[in-house]
């Protein structure tokens, strides 16, 4: 086997997933790690999206959504118009279904928690209910 081809079909896998993984910075403040990126639908407010969310301090787990019976949900919102989104809100703003993706709150501190130096919120889209799925539908509150 050529070695040029050899080195290629090695690396390409590792140069891929180091796109992936490399932290990014947003606007509210936010650091995040994309872990799989699918290229399906996307939340836009209104919609409902269905998650799963594992809440770490530093590194030590102290919430998890996997023990419920069902997964978190959440109506986005135009983040545009939100003063200050949780770092829960914006990380599945920019997921697709299937993606998951870790989303860093920096922790100068916290009441109950005074030596914490982040938050760390790893995120599982799972589903999306489009807000024209369910917008029009009766209810017993409007039929």
């Amino acid at each position: 086997m050529n070695f040029k081809l050899l080195a290629a079909t090695l690396l390409t896998p590792i140069s891929i997933l180091s796109c992936t993984n490399t932290p990014a910075y947003i606007d509210q403040g936010y650091t995040y790690t994309h872990h799989i990126q699918n290229d399906t639908i996307m939340p836009e407010d209104g919609d409902v999206v269905y998650f799963q969310v594992d809440a770490f301090l530093d590194d030590q787990l102290f919430q998890s959504s996997r023990s419920k019976d069902q997964p978190a949900k959440l109506r986005m919102r135009d983040l545009a118009t939100v003063p200050q989104p949780s770092p829960i809100e914006t990380g599945l703003m920019l997921m697709a279904v299937g993606d998951s993706l870790s989303i860093f709150d920096q922790v100068d501190s916290i009441y109950q928690f005074p030596v914490a130096t982040y938050l760390r919120y790893d995120l599982k889209m799972l589903a999306i209910d489009q807000k024209v799925n369910y917008e029009n539908k009766p209810t017993a509150f409007n039929q």
